[in-house]
């Protein structure tokens, strides 16, 4: 091969290294400029499951969408899977899950969907319920509830068959007697009046719901007392007693509440309070970024305003934006 021929090579050969490293360093750059981001519906799979604080500051509350089948369905198939739709993808620790009464049943996550499938065929004419709790925010827990088709199992003395609605009630009061008191009310006695107040996120996971007792007797203890006798004519134990929660207030308090709603919303100081009179619904909005401050601003604006407490006021909720 002469030098011509030589040179011509080399040139060749040079030009087919430079576009082989300009090929491969546009690969690099088109590789390293997609970035693997993880939206309400794309959080990506972990070996383990994530803590629900750091998932719901990463993506934001969970929440359900819809239910198949929809809450206080009908004729429901003995065979029934249950679906729960999600705002958003999610790991079930975000969650806590009952279901009864004496449902076996597995799950399965996709995406946004958690499947429940019973292990057995449901009775017929029953009627059960499932409650979803939130483990990382101050939502209230949902319950959801069902009739299978068929005809109804009713108590009998001669066969000492027992009803699946009562054991529906027992269920939730062995498991969720705050769940359970909420269906008797609101209820009025001489003695006391008795609401729903709202929920608490406390204790964590689950929290539970609050109720606002009026005490109306001239003696408190006496009111208590009579209340206590309420609660055990639900049939509710001593011990499913003590896991509820009540907030007493005077008459005179209760006054205070009720004007103090009468006279909302209210604008400003780093939050706002509106009231739904309709619903008798309260909501606080707050600042997200500054939560701390905000929290201490409204409890200082209630106390202003005669209230001690904030869950002296029923059917409060607080959202952070």
């Amino acid at each position: 091969m002469g030098q011509k021929e030589m040179k011509k090579t080399l040139i060749l050969v040079g030009g087919l290294v430079v576009i082989l490293v300009m090929l491969a360093l546009a690969s690099l750059l088109k590789s390293s400029s997609i970035k693997k981001t993880a939206g309400p519906g794309n959080i990506p799979i972990a070996s383990t499951s994530p803590n629900p604080s750091a998932l719901l500051q990463t993506y934001g509350p969970l929440s359900i969408s819809s239910t198949d089948p929809a809450d206080k369905t009908a004729e429901i198939p003995l065979n029934q899977v249950f679906k729960i739709y999600f705002n958003r993808a999610f790991f079930m620790n975000e969650i806590s899950l009952s279901f009864g009464p004496g449902v076996g049943y597995s799950t399965n996550i996709s995406g946004n969907v958690l499947t429940i499938t019973p292990n057995t065929s449901l009775a017929p004419g029953a009627t059960y319920s499932y409650v979803i709790g939130f483990k990382a925010t101050n939502q209230s827990s949902t319950s959801f509830s069902f009739t299978t088709t068929g005809p109804k199992v009713s108590a009998s003395p001669e066969t000492g068959d027992v009803s699946l609605a009562n054991k529906v009630e027992d269920y939730n009061k062995q498991n969720h007697p705050d769940i359970f008191l909420s269906y008797s009310l609101p209820h009025l006695e001489t003695l006391f009046s008795a609401t729903k107040g709202g929920f608490k996120p406390d204790p964590a996971p689950d929290g539970h719901y609050y109720f606002i007792v009026t005490l109306t007797g001239a003696d408190q203890a006496g009111d208590k007392q009579s209340l206590a006798a309420w609660l055990q004519s639900l049939g509710l134990s001593d011990d499913q007693t003590s896991r509820l929660d009540f907030v007493y207030l005077t008459p005179s308090q209760a006054t205070t509440v009720s004007n103090f709603k009468d006279n909302l919303p209210y604008y400003g100081g780093g939050f706002t309070l509106l009231y739904d009179k309709g619903s008798d619904a309260t909501t606080a909005i707050l600042h997200k970024a500054t939560k701390t401050t905000d929290d201490q601003a409204l409890n200082a604006y209630l106390a202003q305003n005669g209230i001690q407490d904030r869950y002296w006021i029923n059917n409060l909720t607080v959202k952070y934006q």
